[in-house]
């Protein structure tokens, strides 16, 4: 039996060969390349709440354990605490709450001060334990963001920004009143963004449908604002319907690193303007939110034609596989796959 042993100190690729430089007939029997690959010394499984499920877990004896876990994050077991710490606050993986009442809890009314990641890990995360920056739009929540990863892969490569920032929640009122409020709330939410000890000088606003109106609405504020002079600012609309009264001002334009996302056959994009007989007498209706004003009534808002494209964008991506009436329309900002492999040519 023969057995040669080679250890690769770096990645790479070898090519083997069998040759038989004798002049004697050889049969070799058995013949095998065989991989070692490194050892393993500690493998962790979880549930998606982050609770460590020990029956599928590894440790190599002898080797110190890797405390940081779940999330990157520090995993405390003296005394048995068993709670990750997230810098602002410790969360328990057990019962998946936060142990204090979350500092930003009044912009998210419809959940726990103690929730955790808006009670769904799967598509939301909290780097730091302060908020959980995509922008929902009309008559929708946080929880719309069903693919936050493909989200963070389009920011990416679009504008280098890969760092998981928070979601905004807003009331989703369908009037251009509600949309500057919370314009205002989103600039101080991003204020709060700036803090973190993740901040990486950019800030990426996603805006889904109107969500992205607002994000316009908020940067056109944060345009005159000194405190946002040293900061990158960046905007990515996802099936936002265009219109005159939202587009971003001369001088944030000059300032804004503008993606568009549409879908050409969205009706619901196509019709997010606000025509004037609707201003007058609130002609259409749906959901259960209250008007503000006159001809406004219960579960009102604005409709009329809109674009999709916005001509002072960097750039306007159709997407494949559009969706109109009868198929997954209005949800672009789910369905990545669809226009992400964009991204990466126009940032190339």
């Amino acid at each position: 039996e023969l057995i040669e042993k080679i250890a690769i100190k770096k990645d790479g690729y070898i090519e083997t060969y069998l040759v038989n430089e004798t002049a004697e007939n050889v049969w070799f029997d058995q013949f095998r390349v065989m991989s070692t690959g490194p050892i393993i010394v500690q493998e962790t499984h979880y549930d998606p709440w982050g609770l460590e499920i020990k029956e599928l877990g590894y440790q190599y004896g002898g080797i110190k354990v890797n405390p940081y876990l779940y999330n990157g994050k520090e995993f405390f077991t003296e005394n048995d605490i068993n709670v990750y710490d997230y810098g602002a606050r410790m969360y328990d993986p057990t019962i998946g709450r936060w142990s204090v009442v979350d500092p930003h809890a009044e912009r998210y009314s419809s959940l726990s001060g103690y929730s955790a990641f808006a009670n769904n890990p799967i598509n939301v995360i909290d780097p730091d334990g302060r908020d959980i920056i995509p922008v929902h739009g009309t008559w929708s929540n946080i929880l719309t963001w069903g693919n936050l990863g493909g989200i963070t892969k389009a920011s990416n490569n679009l504008f280098k920004d890969n760092n998981p920032g928070v979601s905004y929640s807003w009331s989703g009122d369908n009037f251009s009143g509600a949309r500057t409020n919370a314009a205002i709330g989103l600039i101080d939410h991003v204020r709060t963004q700036m803090k973190s000890e993740d901040f990486n000088g950019s800030i990426t606003l996603v805006g889904h449908s109107h969500g992205g109106n607002l994000s316009i609405e908020a940067l056109n504020m944060m345009a005159e604002m000194d405190e946002f002079n040293d900061v990158n600012l960046n905007l990515l609309t996802i099936n936002t319907p265009v219109r005159d009264d939202y587009q971003l001002s001369e001088k944030a334009s000059g300032r804004v690193n503008h993606v568009n996302v549409y879908d050409e056959k969205d009706p619901v994009q196509s019709n997010g303007g606000n025509s004037t007989l609707n201003k007058l007498f609130g002609v259409f209706s749906r959901g259960v939110r209250t008007g503000q004003r006159l001809g406004q009534q219960l579960g009102s808002g604005e409709l009329g034609e809109a674009g999709r494209r916005f001509d002072n964008a960097r750039q306007n991506i159709s997407v494949d596989n559009p969706q109109g009436v009868g198929g997954d329309f209005h949800n672009s900002h789910n369905r990545t796959d669809d226009w992400l492999n964009k991204t990466k040519t126009e940032n190339k």
